[in-house]
């Protein structure tokens, strides 16, 4: 049900890595043209998951008004800064297993 990114998982995970170590003082004076193109990369495999959050909160709006709720339903995509920060304090974590990309939530009366 996702959207198809344009970069494979091994080019996703190099421009996380990128960034983190940017982001950690790592590489103290990056490439600015590797910077910029792995923030592109990163943005699209963000975007890559906005068509399935979209999916999933109609979906979930959809079963809880047939049970008889009222239902708020809000959704996002983390923040790229938030991706980074994430992936600085999780120095082992590939960006492509990132768990938490996107999110939604349900609110019901009780």
């Amino acid at each position: 049900m996702a959207c198809e990114a344009s970069y494979s998982k091994t080019e996703v995970d190099n421009a996380g890595n990128l960034l983190r170590d940017h982001a950690s003082g790592q590489i103290p004076e990056p490439d600015e043209l590797a910077l910029r193109q792995a923030r592109d990369v990163v943005a699209e495999f963000r975007n890559a998951h906005f068509l399935t959050l979209e999916l999933i909160r109609g979906e979930l709006i959809t079963i809880v008004k047939r049970a008889g709720f009222p239902i708020e339903a809000g959704h996002r995509l983390k923040e790229l800064n938030r991706i980074i920060a994430k992936l600085v304090r999780q120095p082992h974590r590939q960006l492509s297993n990132l768990h938490d990309i996107a999110g939604c939530r349900a609110t019901l009366p009780d």
